[in-house]
């Protein structure tokens, strides 16, 4: 019977790297060169329940990234990212950044990430008051 095949250090950290990029079992297995059925017994030889266990152990932190990331371009000034994270998280329609923007386009995207900044808060305090 051959001798079942075990992560390298080089592909363990890989095969993290890549969960963390939300890549799928198939994909990080096909990356690595190995068959999906091996990468979960290396998985599970590594002390985890399988891919599932893998997975959300490691997809989280490259999530956290992605939008730690987004934030940074919206807090520099990214209108449009601003408009998405207020939908994605505070519940806001896409409109509000729309009118804001024509409203007056004479103002610069940091002076519109404030006046957001400001109608996402009050909005907030709504919520909170009659949440």
């Amino acid at each position: 019977m051959p001798k079942a095949y075990e992560f390298t250090e080089a592909e363990y950290a890989l095969a993290v790297q890549l969960a963390e990029k939300q890549g799928t079992h198939e994909e990080i297995a096909a990356y690595i060169g190995m068959s999906p059925n091996a990468f979960v017994g290396c998985l599970k030889k590594r002390g985890y329940e399988g891919w599932n266990d893998f997975r959300s152990t490691h997809a989280p932190k490259g999530k956290m990234s992605l939008r730690m990331k987004q934030y940074d371009v919206a807090m520099s000034g990214n209108v449009a990212m601003l408009g998405k994270l207020g939908e994605q998280y505070l519940d806001q329609a896409q409109r509000s950044v729309q009118e804001i923007h024509t409203y007056d386009e004479q103002r610069s995207p940091r002076e519109i990430a404030r006046v957001l900044i400001n109608i996402i808060t009050q909005g907030n305090e709504q919520k909170a008051l009659t949440g």
